[in-house]
């Protein structure tokens, strides 16, 4: 991974999301009772950063930029029904202060 020309610190980001998403997956089946993969994605928000990544994952992780963000969502095409998802909606509204 690239920033700017210049290599990304030794933080192994990739990792960390592999296993950020690995919590998720754990939280859904837990909390909505839904055992669903969950694809780790890499978001760099800052629009003046130029990322060096291809198209495909990283190590199994989705390195994006914003204007890619809405695109990786919403091309997941993934195999849930709409009980599934509103258990999902309901478990994770939970996460959320209101």
């Amino acid at each position: 991974l690239m920033n700017n020309g210049r290599a990304i610190p030794e933080k192994n980001l990739l990792q960390q999301a592999m296993r950020q998403s690995f919590q998720v997956r754990e939280y859904l089946e837990k909390n909505a009772g839904v055992r669903v993969f969950v694809n780790a994605m890499l978001l760099f928000t800052n629009r003046r950063a130029f990322l060096s990544v291809g198209t495909a994952p990283i190590n199994n992780v989705h390195v994006i930029g914003p204007q890619l963000v809405n695109q990786a969502i919403v091309s997941n095409n993934g195999n849930l029904n709409s009980e599934h998802l509103n258990r999902i909606v309901a478990a994770l509204r939970k996460t959320v202060p209101q």
